[in-house]
């Protein structure tokens, strides 16, 4: 049986829908589905990461850049929410600045 895009759009707009739900719905076989969904252009995959939006050197000088405009008292949480990384790494950099004589 052939997979027509606006009955296929109906079924994902009422909800997430694994592959194999809706090919029982079909007929068809589960990749059957995938492949369909992918052709008509309704496959929206996984958000990119934040490491594959900006390089690595970029990244490192904006988070030394709020490292040193921040308060002293700021939690690295907040430092690393706001520059998309993880604590540990931000506490890796503010070590390394402090080794250096950068911050105190």
């Amino acid at each position: 049986m052939k997979v027509h895009k606006e009955q296929l759009k109906e079924i994902l707009a009422q909800g997430p829908a694994s592959t194999n739900e809706i090919a029982k719905l079909f007929n068809c076989s589960s990749g059957a589905v995938y492949y369909a969904i992918k052709k008509l252009g309704l496959y929206q995959g996984r958000k990119p990461s934040v490491k594959s939006r900006q390089h690595p050197s970029t990244r490192i000088i904006k988070v030394i850049a709020d490292i040193i405009k921040s308060e002293p008292t700021e939690s690295m949480a907040n430092i690393a929410r706001r520059n998309n990384c993880s604590r540990e790494y931000v506490s890796q950099i503010s070590g390394q600045l402090r080794t250096e004589g950068v911050i105190k």
